[in-house]
């Protein structure tokens, strides 16, 4: 909620109870959110000031079973895709970094790790100009956004590359299909698309 134009507050809150569990206080917005299908956890992107202070904003998940937060961590928040597999398991966020800080060159970079202790991480690499990444139904694949205008698969056990598609420029979301057949698209330039899931079969 804005209290002013440069003052928010961030509630997380129990409507069934009428209680708050979490609230942030002063110049705070969430840039990211997503829920997992069981509805176990929460995965939020909450940054601090409307100008880029990647030293205070916070990469939260939110247990929804025990109503409270069981981790945090800095993180800068601009431009970060998040996604939760369906058990809430394991989270993927697709995010910026700058590649040469000479010419100010930003990429993307995949950071997937699991949602319980020890909190196993990886990083790799993604080559995007866009973010947005999603899992698919069963959680063998994940989506991502790459490239100019393509669309990166990887297993999401040994994180490799699988398959890549040519979409379109400035992918803003990706959603499968819930029978995971089909992911739709969209982009910041108001087309919706909808494709098929490689591999493909000649006939």
């Amino acid at each position: 909620m804005a209290l002013s134009g440069s003052i928010n507050r961030v509630i997380i809150q129990d409507m069934m109870n009428d209680r708050i569990l979490q609230k942030w206080e002063g110049d705070s917005f969430i840039s990211s959110i997503v829920l997992s299908e069981n509805k176990k956890y929460a995965a939020i992107c909450r940054s601090i000031g409307y100008n880029n202070r990647p030293n205070k904003d916070k990469l939260i998940i939110f247990d929804l079973a025990e109503k409270k937060v069981i981790y945090s961590e800095t993180f800068t928040c601009v431009g970060v895709s998040l996604a939760l597999t369906q058990d809430g398991s394991k989270l993927a966020v697709e995010h910026s970094y700058l590649i040469n800080p000479t010419d100010r060159r930003y990429s993307a970079r995949m950071l997937i790790f699991n949602t319980q202790p020890p909190y196993d991480k990886k990083y790799f690499d993604v080559e995007a100009s866009s973010r947005a990444a999603v899992f698919s139904p069963d959680d063998s694949l994940l989506a991502v956004s790459c490239y100019e205008s393509d669309i990166c698969f990887f297993d999401a056990i040994t994180n490799n590359q699988v398959y890549e598609l040519k979409a379109h420029p400035q992918i803003t979301n990706i959603a499968f299909s819930q029978d995971g057949k089909f992911i739709a698209t969209s982009s910041d330039w108001a087309l919706i698309s909808v494709w098929a899931i490689p591999p493909f079969q000649n006939k």
